[in-house]
């Protein structure tokens, strides 16, 4: 499932994907690619913190059966260029479960080290949204997992994704936990049954 992550990364900051990328969220190829390279990995990082929730494998399992197949990263750029107000509201409902109350501050951690503002980084996470979870959706279709595999690649995978990252944020950990306590903040831990939930099971 590595692999899964580096492609992903790849096509969202190189080429035509990058230059959709940017135009959906109105920022150079530079700044979006840079943007793009640092919330992947948080994206990733947040969803294998959900997954240790009770059920949290079982709800993300669920979601990925019911509708997030992958066939949206058969025309990425086409999903990037055409997401509209229903488009925005998937991202925004995936977001609210993947990052609950710690958004905000991912998004302007993120946008620091871009250079972008908290605006246009959020219109980043919600055009990707749809998009880490059709991978996600496509891997466990390959690969034929459970929850119990599932949460054990996702895992694999948010280490590889923050390795990427290297030194620039420091342990993804802090920064998912910014209050200090140890913990994943309780909109996420609270997901537990419904990881995703209302939303996903749609």
């Amino acid at each position: 499932m590595d692999q899964m992550f580096d492609e992903l990364l790849g096509q969202l900051t190189q080429g035509k994907g990058l230059e959709a990328l940017a135009r959906q969220v109105g920022a150079s190829e530079d700044a979006t690619a840079e943007a793009a390279g640092a919330a992947l990995p948080m994206m990733f990082s947040a969803l294998s913190r959900n997954m240790s929730a009770p059920q949290g494998a079982d709800a993300l399992l669920a979601a990925l059966d019911g509708g997030h197949d992958g066939s949206i990263l058969d025309d990425l750029v086409g999903a990037l260029g055409g997401g509209g107000a229903e488009g925005s509201s998937i991202g925004e409902a995936i977001l609210g479960h993947m990052l609950g109350v710690k958004r905000g501050g991912i998004e302007s951690e993120i946008g620091r080290s871009a250079g972008l503002d908290g605006a246009t980084i959020s219109k980043l996470l919600v055009a990707l949204a749809p998009l880490v979870m059709g991978a996600l959706g496509k891997a466990q279709q390959e690969h034929r997992m459970g929850s119990q595999e599932l949460g054990y690649e996702l895992g694999q995978v948010a280490k590889h994704a923050e390795d990427s990252l290297g030194a620039r944020f420091g342990p993804l950990g802090n920064l998912l936990d910014m209050d200090g306590d140890g913990q994943i903040d309780e909109g996420i831990i609270s997901a537990g049954k419904s990881l995703l939930g209302r939303f996903f099971r749609r």
